[in-house]
């Protein structure tokens, strides 16, 4: 395909122009918001995980806690 020089008004291409700006600045927009949305996923999963360990922390103090009372040593 050859390339043919494409012919459009001034007013039109100012148009075009101004329209790029703007979803140009909407995906830079984007780009921010899933920059944030990995940033509060992170922490939400390091929270998870502190979860996680507290809870089998106190499993395992209750285990001990149940064998203690109830599996004395002779």
């Amino acid at each position: 395909m050859d390339k043919m020089p494409v012919f459009i008004k001034i007013d039109k291409y100012e148009d075009v122009l101004d329209l790029m700006n703007i979803v140009r600045d909407k995906v830079e927009k984007a780009k921010e918001v899933l920059i944030k949305i990995d940033d509060l996923k992170r922490k939400e999963d390091e929270k998870i995980n502190q979860w996680k360990n507290n809870i089998l922390d106190v499993e395992s103090k209750l285990q001990n806690l149940n064998n203690n009372l109830f599996e004395p040593d002779n």
